[in-house]
């Protein structure tokens, strides 16, 4: 999100991978490059029974309020430094992990379950200006 440009509908995105159903964390940052100072509204997509989703910003955590579309950052100016929060990811293992008998053995398999969500950054000052990622 840069202050009060104008953006691309088009959500931006990013693909994590985990093996053997291990959290993933990625990071993302709200900066603002426009002419007039503003703060932005930051909404998240809620998890599932598969995945659990946290989010996290200046060691707090702030899932519940991106969840409602409540978390706020500070102003920012042109010169400000970005707002930067991370997203966890966790897998469910106990619905995700299947055991196969072969034989004597049992083997422990992953299925492939996605998780798909979004994230938004709105300028309180105009909600036409956004931005997101999936």
């Amino acid at each position: 999100m840069a202050g009060l440009k104008v953006f691309s509908p088009a959500a931006q995105s990013i693909s994590l991978l985990s093996r053997r159903g291990v959290p993933k964390t990625f990071f993302a940052r709200i900066d603002t490059d426009g002419l007039l100072p503003d703060a932005m509204r930051l909404r998240g997509s809620a998890g599932n029974r598969l995945f659990a989703v946290g989010y996290f910003s200046g060691g707090s955590n702030v899932t519940a309020r991106m969840i409602a579309g409540t978390f706020v950052t500070a102003v920012m100016g042109p010169d400000d430094e970005p707002v930067a929060f991370s997203v966890t990811v966790t897998p469910n293992k106990r619905l995700i992990i299947r055991k196969v008998k072969k034989g004597k053995r049992v083997l422990t398999t992953y299925p492939r379950k996605t998780h798909s969500g979004l994230i938004e950054a709105t300028a309180t000052g105009d909600s036409t200006r956004t931005d997101r990622v999936r």
